[in-house]
């Protein structure tokens, strides 16, 4: 059987709690990015083409499992239309059974690039973004894996209190390295917001 099945019937309160706490830690030290980073964009917007983006996501279920994230992505655009990407998000893989415990988590680092297919203009200010990145767990448990991503952004330049609502769908594979755990394959869509 799978080897993410396991015998409890009910969701660890200690996971929970331990999963609770590394939420806040990324959304407080996210917090503390945005706010000089959003006020450097202000003053300097021509040459300061840092942002920040906060993100949750998830996919498709495929061979009895479904990946969650929240993610940190910094990125760096080169030229107005290319950017670079820096990448940290916690996983979460559930079972089949809904099942989870500490093997189903892990943190990854990794990076991407994107370029802009659609820019805006002054008739539509969407932007969309076409990104590819890969990603790898950094602990060594049950769900150890190597992240590939791809997938179409769409963003607004017209913000709300200097933030921008992110949306994005594509295609997900998580190779995992554990024995009897297959390759998982699926559409993916993210929401969250861009500084």
């Amino acid at each position: 059987g799978n080897i993410l099945n396991t015998n409890h019937s009910m969701i660890s309160l200690g996971h929970a709690e331990k999963l609770k706490e590394k939420m806040k830690v990324i959304t407080l030290l996210s917090l503390m990015l945005a706010l000089p980073l959003s006020v450097m964009a202000q003053q300097r917007k021509s040459e300061f083409p840092l942002h920040l983006e906060m993100s949750l996501g998830m996919g498709t279920k495929h061979k009895q499992i479904q990946p969650y994230e929240a993610a940190v992505d910094i990125n760096y655009s080169l030229t107005p239309r290319l950017s670079i990407h820096a990448i940290g998000e916690f996983d979460n893989i559930v079972p089949k059974n809904g099942i989870t415990d500490d093997y189903n988590n892990s943190f990854s680092l990794g990076g991407g690039i994107g370029y802009v297919i659609s820019p805006a203009d002054k008739k539509d200010p969407s932007i969309f973004e076409l990104r590819a990145a890969v990603t790898s767990a950094t602990s060594s448990g049950m769900t150890k894996h190597t992240t590939y991503r791809a997938g179409l952004y769409y963003y607004c330049p017209r913000r709300i209190l200097n933030i921008q609502p992110l949306v994005g769908v594509g295609y997900m594979a998580k190779d995992f390295r554990a024995d009897g755990m297959k390759t998982y394959h699926g559409a993916f869509l993210s929401i969250g917001v861009r500084f």
